[in-house]
């Protein structure tokens, strides 16, 4: 029968023993990159009907009202919900100014927040 060893390497530290064995330098930060460009996308192209009720929904915005909208931002498409309001050429929900053009759909999800 073994036993343990008194002061046991943390899980964090034990990669680090076999840091100068890296076959490749710099291949982490390589494969990263390209996970990042995979990941990344072109603007989906919106069709009539989706830009047309955009344009419903945000004429029948006011101050306040609750919405939801999904953006495309940093080749992602990010969702943000709360209250909404219009201020030149932008949407404000909870304090993140989308610009309409990056808007991709916006449906109301409630009244004054």
């Amino acid at each position: 029968m073994g036993h343990k060893p008194v002061n046991k390497m943390p899980v964090s530290e034990r990669a680090k023993q076999f840091a100068p064995f890296a076959a490749v330098r710099g291949l982490a930060k390589a494969l990263r990159q390209k996970e990042l460009e995979i990941l990344s996308m072109s603007k989906p192209e919106l069709s009539e009907e989706a830009t047309a009720a955009i344009n419903r929904e945000l004429q029948e915005l006011h101050p306040g009202k609750r919405i939801k909208a999904e953006y495309f931002f940093n080749g992602r498409i990010l969702t943000v919900s709360g209250p909404a309001e219009i201020c030149s050429g932008f949407l404000t929900v909870n304090g993140i100014k989308i610009p309409f053009t990056a808007l991709l759909s916006v449906k109301s999800t409630g009244n004054e927040g």
